[in-house]
């Protein structure tokens, strides 16, 4: 369910499970209530919950390209 892989420095979530769904939604959540600033990056994290639940068929999305959150 859950994978840390130290090389490439990533924390995964596998959807496969209830748990791990319900994990990512809850991830989904606080990154709503804490880090969205525009109703484009809500919007996405929502369209991404529904995903996450089933609700709708799931494409590759990469929320970091709708955040204004730098890397650095």
């Amino acid at each position: 369910m859950i994978r840390l892989d130290a090389d490439k420095q990533e924390f995964v979530v596998s959807l496969k499970q209830d748990a791990g769904k319900a994990l990512a939604d809850m991830v989904l959540e606080v990154v709503y209530l804490y880090a969205c600033t525009t109703e484009q990056s809500k919007a996405i994290v929502t369209q991404t919950s529904r995903m996450v639940k089933g609700d709708e068929p799931m494409v590759d999305i990469n929320l970091a390209d709708y955040s204004e959150v730098s890397d650095d």
